[in-house]
This record gives C-alpha cells, structure tokens and sequence, in this order.
C-alpha cells in the first residue's frame, strides 16, 4: 500500500508525520499490524535531527520499534540480512580512479574530449554524468540510440559518442570484478523480496522533494513487499497562487503514484489536515509562506507591533556577519533563547559561512559549521603529500619541510630535543646552504660560525635522522613498478616506520585541548579514510604499472575529492549551513545571509560536459541525462520556500551593498519580492550605523575594539564629542575589566618615544667600551642611528640573528663585486710597488694593463672566490653556474671600466680597503663628547693621493656600492649618508699637509643598454655602446672646482667631451659640474657636516632608542627594508609616527 501526504510548510507536517507514527505504534504494539516495526528514512544530514524530533513528540526515553535512517543506511540493512554482492563497490572516487584507465585505453579514439580526457575535471564530470545515466537507467547501449538521432554534423554529436565510448570501457572494466554504487540499488530493488526485515516493517519517507528513476523502482519494491509505504512530501492545492513552486515535489508524487499503477498497488493520497497549520507563528512569517513566490503576490497587512520579520542592509559581508552576531546575542541576553534555537543559512559558504564562523568566535557565540569539509589541510594529507612531493620531486626542501612541520614525525626515542633540532632552526640551514635533492644525504658540515658548534651538530642529528627514514622508502618507492607495490611501501612507512596512528591521536587530543574540536574530529576520522582510499586505489588500479610522478599525482588528486562531514561537538551552538543542505528541525530564529544576486538563488552556472541547451535537446528526445538549469532553478526555488518558512518567531533577512573587495553587488530578486510584500517595512542598517551604536558593543572583544576606535575618532578631532553610550562602556571596563582599559589607555596615548637607557646599559649592551673615556663606533652603525634609532636599539643591542639565505642575491652579490675587485686592486698595487713607480707612471702596470690581461686576471680571482668565499656557495647548482656566469661578465665589464678610470688622471698613490680606527693605518676619527671621546673606526674602499702641484697634495676618496647609491648632500648632513664624509675626514689624516679634492660613489651595476642588432658585430661593439657603458659607470659625488684637481681625475678632455669618470664637461678651457664647489664652500659643508656627527654620536651614547624612522628621499624611508618592521609599533595610524 502506498499512502502519499502533502501540505504546505504552513503546516507542522513533522507533527503530522509523528502522530501518525505514533498511531500506527500503537497498532503494531496490539498486534493489529503486520508489520513488527516503522523504518523512518530521512535525508542523512536530518538523521540526528529527526531522532531529536521523535523524543520531542513521542515522549518516551526510548523506544525498539522505530528505527531512524538514511536511505543509503536502509539499503545497507537489507543488504546484510540478504547478502552482500560478491563484487566490491566502486564508490564516485573509485569511478573517478577507474575513468583514468579506461580514458588511457580509449583515448586516442576520442573526437571532442582528446586534449582534455586526462585532466581530473574532465574524469570527475565524466564520472558525475556517468552517475546520472544510471541513475536515470541509461546504459551505452541506450545511449547510442540516442545518438543516432542528433545531428550527425553536430558538436553533440561527437562529444555524446566520446561519452559513450568511455561509459562503455568503463562498463568493461567493471565487468565481473566491480560493481559500480550507482548499480547497487537495482541490486538492492532485486533482493527487496528477500528481507524479512522489509515485509515486517511499515516504511515512512520524509523530508525529500525528489528522487531519481533507480530509487522510485526501488521504492515500488517496498510499496509491494513493506507492510505498508507512507511519504510526506511538501505540496500545495492546485488553486494555490504559488502551485508552480511545487512542481519538483509534485513530479515526485506523479513518479510514485505511476509506479504504484504500474505494479497494481494500492494507492492513496492525502493532504495535511488543516488543524495542523502552525497558528503559533506571526503574521508577517505566515504572509511569507503564502505571498514569497505567489502570482501575483499580495501586500502583507501592515502590523507595526509585529517584528517577527527583519530585513537588514549591510555595507559588505564583515558588517552584514557582525551585525548577525549583534543580533544573536540580544536574542540570547534579552529574549532568553538558547543558541541551539537559532539558525544562519548562507549560500555562500565557503566564503560568508567562514567570515560567521570567525565573527561568532570573536563575538564568543559557539557554533557549527554544517559542511563537508576537504581535507587537504589535515595534518596526515599534508604529511602524505609532502612525502609523496619529496619522491617524485628529488627532495625538494620545501617538500621535506613541509613533511617535518605538520608535526607527525617521531624522533626514535620520543625525546625530541635528543634527536631534532628546532624545524624553524633546519628550515634556515635548508635555505642558507641550499640543501636539497642528493645534498640531503651528505653531512652538514657549513655553518659552524652561524649557528654555532652545538646548533650544527643538532641539524646535522636531525638531518641523518631524517634521512635514514626517506632514504629507503624513497628508495623503496622507486623500485616499485606498480601502484599495488608503491601503495604497500607507503602504507608501511607511514604504519611501520612512523606509526602513524599514535602521532595522529596525540595531535587529536592536542587539537581537543586547545578549543579546536572541529579539527580533532577530522583528525581522528583521517587514518582510516586514507587507508580506505588507498583500498580502493589498489583495488582498481594496483596491477598498472606507473612511476613515482605519476602515483603521486593519482593520490593527491584523489585527495582532492575527498570529504569529511562532522558532527556539531557542544549541544548548545549556532548552527552555520547553506540553504540546500542544512536541515532544521525546530528553530526559534533563523538568519538567511547573502542574499544577492547570483549567490541566492545562485547564478544556475554549471560546469559540465554537456550545455543546457543540449541537455534540453535530449530531455525532449525522452532522455533525461541531468537536471537542466531550468529544473534546478525550480528547486532551488523550492528549497529557499522551506528555508524561508523554518522559523517560528523571527527571521533575519540580509544583505550586502559590496563584496569583501569593495565591489558594488546587487541584491537578490528576493529582496525585491520582499519589498513588496512588506512595502513600508524600513530596512534595517547593519552594525556601523549611528542608530545601533549599542549593538557595537554586546560582546567584550569587539566592545573593547570599538571602543578603541571611537576614543581614537574623538581624540583626533574627527568626533567633537563622546556619546553616552562610549562612557558608559569605558566606564564599564574601568570598572569590570581594568586591565583591558589600561590597554586601550596605553594604545591610545602610545608614543614613539622612549625614556633614554641608563648609561650602564647602553655600555654593556651596545659594547662599545673602547677604554679609559674612550667609544668606537663604525660609520656604518651610526648611519643606522640617524635612520631610526630604535634599528639600531634592535640590530646592535639586541642583536637577533635573520634567517640568512645561502645564495647570491643582493648583498652577497655586491660581496662578490667587491671582493673580486680588491683583490685584483691589490695585485696591481703590489706590483707597482715592486717596480718603484707612481701609479699613473707610463711604466705602471695600471697603464700597461690590457683588456685581455685584465679580464684573465679577473676570471682568475672569481675562480678562487668560488673556491673560498661563501662555504662553496658559488658550487651548489647549474643555477649557480649560471649566475657565476653572468656575474663574471659583469664584473669583467665594471673592473675595466675602474682600470680605465684610472689611467684617464694623475694618480700618486692608491690605498685599498685601507683600514682607520686603533691599531690600523689610518688612526681613528675622534668627535670630543665633554668628557668622552668617540672613535669612529672603519675601513675605506679606496683612497687616492692626487698630487697636483709639487706643493699640495690632495686626497679624493671612493665607496663601491652595488645597490642605490646617490649623492645626496641634504641627506649627508642629516646623518643618514654619512659614510663618505666620515671616510674622507679619516682619509685626510695619511698626510699632514693633505687637503680634500672630492668624495664619490661608485656603482657596480649590470648595464642594460638599449642597442639595435644591426650595429653589432662579432668583433666589436660601436662606439656609442661603448660610450653608453662608459657613462653608467660614471663615478657620482662632490669635488673641488679646480682645474689641476679634476684634470688629475680625469686629463682625457677636449672641448664639448662629457667626462666618464666623474660629473664634469669640458667647455673649451673651462670646466663646468653642478657638483664642483668652491674650497670655501666646501669646508663649510665639512664643519656642517662634523656638528652634525657629534650630535648623532651624543644622542647614541644617551642611550635615545626612539621610535624615529627617517625619510630617505622621495620614494624611500628607514623602514622601506627595515628588518624589524613586524616588532616595531611604528604606524602612521597614529598621530605621533611621523617619518621625520
């Protein structure tokens, strides 16, 4: 017998459905029944739900006679109490696995898909449409009839015969082995007669709207076998203004009362009585259930005292969720609901749902979000992936790290510290010395000087340790040939070597401790979910024959596919869900969230094989292959009806103006159908407007952050006043929560300025006790000071050590620049003291020098850097070759460019690196302090002696920079470019009788110089290239004006030439340069220059750690490549952080 009840949502059919129950309990219990039992079958999600719900209205602690299940939990018992099929079931992942083979084997014949048929998006498509022809009975057979009804010219045509060439290997390779899901309910249907489960009990099908062809032949079993079948499904008169909304539930009665036609069974159907209707519910949620989709929709009548209805405009999806969570806690404070009564449904759940769950927490709501989660972020899938990253990838060290962090490795005796060194500790070596591939197998035997004796030998113990573990099951997995081998050696590793199960519970328990049940729930399904994937995989594929790259890619693709559902963990929280998918039971209030055009109803885009449009084509040929677009939008329309209609006191309806990018979005239809239905209704504002300023502050976190931010407006005139209900909260915490104001106290009334240290902290912390009354300092370090002094508190008082990289980048190339460049210097320079000449002399090697020579010389000395500089980092790689390749290029370019410099003047002597400070060739600068004296010690690139007249003698001095390096005179005297000034007044002391001709930068650069093809050759490059390189390497800075001095730097001038060495043209017999000045100006800028120095170095020795970043030109400032911007408070936020 089949009995089908229909009603509105209007009516309490879950009050319908149990009293019924209980009825027909009441007869089986008097034996005036056949059947022995009820089975209720609901939605699986509803499951727990529904057995909530039969407690409620059966009022009983228990009860034997009625079981509650999902439908896949039915066909499962009758399954077991007839008899399993003998063939294993290959679930939607298994048919995705088996697909990658069978495309393999047919894929050369393929028309449309050939490009494609290999990629995972087309095999799980494939594999979803494949589903659905058997859900709808269509087998390759009756799938080639089809297809000889299309067009033969057409694209359909081609790509419906490609989808029957796989359906049919696919069929193939199930044959007698597999037994796909989708064909396990015509299995169950043909066993249904066998159950005497079934023909005692009365089955009841509630809450779905729809089933497929397979499940109404299934159920026509049970309508001819059950003592009796009973489905509710929701449904309306045919006279009802909305009937056309039901019409997905009324198809489902139609296929049902046709099969109990076709069968001869009985048949009755029924609608919900009237004394069913929820009279408890307001009017306006009643007008919504009548009026939402009616046509044409009638006005709700106005009722101001009625606020069971609420519609709610947000400005984006962070104030539409907070405004929710304001509005939650008023429910719960002030209307007395329990958090369980309350309901959010977004469509949107990946991206609103997740922006709820962080705006609940902060707003201390519990909650649950209602999802089937992916679990590529689980610490087990990570772990895997990495390993499996690490074979097919040859040790990648971003692979192994990956691997050490997700925290599952076991050192041998469970003492970490005995075996491991700290990961983020092994991450910087791995990057520093780039370790990777084979390397991981060597000792680490660099780096004693960075992290010390005991820290590499810590790195070297993990290092071993981890490779005496991946050694051989890398090994292992190689010489594997088929996924059946490889699965074993995984499988093995991850049970036998690592134990896989123990970390996992551990990190469980750990996850459970710290508040993250969701995440201990996942990671203790995750073991046997893997293993049953791993099942599955050698189940279909174990005999192919595949390497690493290719077992890897299997696996983390069918890691893709995998997902874990959840239980809600704590009894009392808000349920967060989606529209489709979450069922609610009884629910107080309920918030429907994201209410825009395109997320609710949802845009209708599918992804699939087949368009709508040819969908529709073969629907009207009488082959339903999947739903089209229009019958999904029906239901969904439908399904939005029944989530509308949930609440019994109040709904919350609401959306947004903007998405989280500030991009205007519109709201949906339904907010216009809304609008209608409830014309003079106003809409609410979300949390930031003026009029819900209480609803700022109902929770202490974004109380307090409020408050912070309205203290903040007022404080800096942007508020003149304060409201009552900003003291009144301030007030609250000064006296509830101290501690918390204090903080806002402090945060606002923050200063960048700090107290001065004592002087005998500044003494022990900075070191610089250069005895007696005496401290040295380098230029380098008080450059650093007038930048930012607290960089400096950072850099020379604390003295954190970065996470260095080994390889050649930035400063280490400039490193390699420079030390090429000294060592050849030096050679020239002791060969023309051996020869007893002046550097300039036509005898000096500097003047006999060739091209040639000279880049011999230089690859010479860049072989040796590469054999002594950096522990070997110039020999890690073939990128390093490379780099060294192009390094030398240019510093063969860059040194001949100097040498040319330097035969172009009149040089007397030349001093490399010389060094000024105690004990060194130069003595120190000394800057007198009161009772102190500071020494400034340091080492000076180059320094030249310009003999310009038998009499006077004149030193110009040169800085090497591989980076920016402008002259800049401002910055000078501000401190923040002192290096050359300090270097030439130190450099003046290798003379008595010395006087300053000029100071320079020299860039060491890459030139990139724009040339046409067509004017180079083999042989030699133009003269205007070669002029163009000449003048990138121009030297840049501030020099005497004076003829004898600059023709001492550069004599090679003739009228109009521009000079290549320095800043300088030649006009006839003058000589013309913006930076030329005269001697009396250029000692005004040295005395400018030394006050300026004896400030910095007295406010160093004070012990100023200040806040005080500085501007360093136009597009630059001290913090632009400060290390220590993550611990520092410098915000321009706040009024005092200034750059200066």
């Amino acid at each position: 017998m089949l009995h089908i009840y229909y009603g509105r949502d209007c009516l309490d059919r879950e009050a319908f459905l149990f009293e019924r129950i209980n009825e027909r309990l009441e007869i089986i219990r008097q034996n005036g029944s056949q059947g022995k039992r009820i089975l209720l079958v609901v939605p699986a999600q509803y499951t727990l739900k529904a057995e909530e719900a039969a407690f409620s209205h059966l009022r009983k602690e228990g009860f034997l006679d009625l079981q509650i299940m999902s439908g896949n939990r039915l066909r499962h018992q009758i399954l077991h109490e007839t008899g399993k099929p003998n063939r294993v079931t290959v679930n939607a992942l298994g048919r995705t696995l088996l697909l990658r083979s069978c495309v393999r084997r047919s894929g050369t014949e393929l028309e449309a898909f050939q490009k494609i048929a290999d990629s995972p998006d087309f095999l799980s498509m494939t594999g979803a449409l494949i589903a659905r022809m058997k859900q709808n009975g269509l087998d390759p057979e009756a799938l080639g009839e089809i297809i000889q009804r299309t067009d033969p010219t057409g694209i359909m045509r081609g790509k419906l015969s490609d989808i029957q060439r796989i359906y049919r290997e696919y069929q193939s390779a199930l044959e007698g082995k597999w037994m796909d899901s989708e064909d396990l309910l015509p299995e169950v249907s043909r066993k249904v007669s066998g159950s005497e489960m079934i023909r005692t009990s009365e089955i009841w099908y509630y809450d779905f709207y729809s089933h497929t062809p397979r499940e109404i032949d299934f159920m026509g079993e049970l309508m001819l076998q059950a003592a009796g079948l009973s489905v509710i499904l929701v449904g309306s008169a045919p006279e009802d203004p909305d009937a056309a909304l039901f019409e997905p539930a009324d198809r489902t009665q139609k296929a049902l009362l046709d099969r109990a036609e076709a069968l001869g069974v009985p048949h009755h159907r029924e609608q919900i009585p009237d004394r069913f209707l929820r009279t408890d519910r307001p009017e306006r949620l009643r007008s919504i259930e009548k009026q939402l989709f009616a046509l044409p929709g009638l006005p709700a009548p106005e009722d101001k005292t009625d606020v069971s209805f609420a519609l709610i405009r947000a400005g984006n999806p962070y104030m539409e969720s907070q405004t929710i969570a304001a509005e939650i806690l008023k429910l719960c404070k002030e209307q007395g609901y329990a958090p369980e009564e309350i309901a959010v449904l977004t469509n949107d759940i990946s991206g609103r749902g997740m922006i709820l769950r962080r705006m609940f927490t902060l707003y201390g709501i519990p909650c649950f979000l209602d999802e089937k989660r992916t679990v590529l972020h689980t610490p087990l899938i990570r772990a895997i992936a990495s390993l499996l990253n690490v074979a097919a990838d040859d040790r990648l060290s971003g692979d192994v790290l990956d691997f050490l962090k997700t925290g599952l490795v076991e050192p041998e005796d469970g003492s970490e510290e005995a075996h491991f060194a700290d990961t983020e500790e092994f991450e910087n070596y791995l990057i520093q010395y780039h370790i990777r591939g084979d390397r991981f197998s060597k000792p680490f035997v660099y780096g004693a000087a960075v992290f010390g004796e005991e820290g590499l030998r810590k790195l070297e113990q993990t290092r071993a340790r981890l490779d005496g573990l991946l050694t051989p099951f890398l090994q292992a997995l190689d010489a594997a040939v088929t996924i059946r081998e490889k699965s074993s050696v995984l499988y093995r590793f991850l049970s036998e070597e690592l134990h896989m199960e123990e970390p996992l519970q551990r990190k469980a328990l750990h996850l459970d401790e710290i508040g993250l049940s969701d995440a201990a729930q996942e990671t203790r399904q995750m073991w046997n979910l893997f293993v049953d994937l791993l099942d599955q995989v050698v189940e279909l594929t174990g005999e192919q024959q595949v390497d690493t790259v290719e077992f890897r890619d299997i696996l983390t693709s069918s890691f893709a596919d995998l997902k874990v559902g959840l239980l809600p963990q704590a009894a009392h929280s808000v349920l967060i869900g989606t529209v489709g998918r979450s069922r609610l039971s009884k629910m107080k209030a309920l918030f429907i969230t994201g209410v825009n055009d395109g997320i609710l109803p949802s845009e209708g885009n599918r992804d699939g094989i087949l368009t709508d449009r040819e969908l529709q084509i073969l629907e009207d040929m009488g082959c339903s292959l999947s739903k089209s677009s229009e019958i999904l939008s029906r239901e969904e329309q439908l399904v939005i009806y029944q989530a509308f209609t949930k609440p019994s006191e109040r709904l919350f309806v609401s959306y947004s103006t903007a998405d989280i990018e500030g991009n205007e979005i519109r709201p949906s239809p339904l907010i216009t159908q809304l609008r209608r239905l409830f014309p003079d209704l106003p809409l609410q504002p979300d949390i930031a407007h003026p009029d819900r300023e209480a609803d700022l502050y109902r929770a202490p976190m974004p109380a307090a952050l409020h408050l912070t931010s309205a203290l903040q407006r007022y404080l800096s005139g942007e508020d003149r006043t304060l409201s009552q209900t900003v003291r009144s909260v301030y007030d609250f915490f000064l006296e509830h929560a101290p501690e918390t104001a204090a903080a806002i106290r402090d945060g606002l009334f923050f200063s960048v300025a700090a107290d001065a240290l004592p002087d005998t902290v500044t003494g022990e912390l900075y070191r610089y006790d250069a005895g007696g009354d005496q401290v040295a300092f380098s230029p380098t370090r008080l450059e650093q000071f007038a930048r930012c002094p607290f960089m400096h508190y950072v850099s020379y008082g604390l003295r954190p050590r970065s996470g260095e990289r080994f390889e050649i980048t930035g400063k280490e190339i400039g490193d390699v620049y420079h030390e090429c460049l000294m060592r050849l210097t030096r050679e020239l320079l002791e060969e023309t003291e051996d020869k007893g000449v002046f550097v300039t002399h036509p005898d000096s090697p500097w003047m006999r020098i060739t091209r040639e020579e000279c880049d011999a010389r230089v690859l010479r000395i860049l072989d040796s850097v590469r054999l002594e500089i950096f522990e070997g980092l110039l020999k890690s790689g073939k990128a390093q070759d490379h780099q060294t390749e192009r390094m030398s290029q240019v510093i063969r370019t860059f040194i001949w460019q100097m040498v040319r410099h330097i035969q172009k003047g009149h040089i007397q002597k030349i001093f490399s690196e010389v060094g000024f400070g105690r004990h060194r060739t130069i003595p120190p600068l000394k800057i007198p302090l009161g009772d102190q004296t500071v020494l400034i010690e340091g080492k000076i690139d180059r320094v030249d002696l310009l003999r310009t007249d038998p009499d006077r003698l004149h030193v110009k001095v040169i800085d090497y920079k591989s980076g920016r390096a402008d002259f800049d005179r401002e910055l000078i005297l501000r401190g923040l470019h002192l290096q050359l000034m300090v270097y030439l007044e130190s450099a003046l002391q290798l003379e008595a009788d010395a006087e300053p001709a000029g100071v320079f930068y020299c860039r060491i650069e890459d030139p990139r110089i724009e040339v046409s093809t067509e004017t180079l050759t083999e042989d030699s490059l133009p003269e205007h290239i070669l002029r163009a390189l000449e003048k990138r390497y121009r030297m840049d800075g501030l020099f005497i004006d004076d003829d004898s001095i600059i023709e001492s730097m550069d004599d090679s001038l003739e009228d109009g030439d521009r000079s290549s060495v320095i800043p300088v043209n030649r006009k006839k017999t003058a000589y013309d340069s913006t930076r030329a000045v005269s001697r009396e100006d250029f000692e005004i800028f040295r005395n400018d220059f030394r006050r300026e120095l004896g400030e910095l170095c007295r406010r160093l020795i004070d012990g100023t750690t200040d806040i005080r970043p500085r501007k360093l030109g136009r597009d630059r400032t001290a913090c632009t490549y400060c290390e220590y911007r993550s611990i520092c408070f410098f915000d321009t936020d706040f009024p005092e952080c200034r750059y200066s």
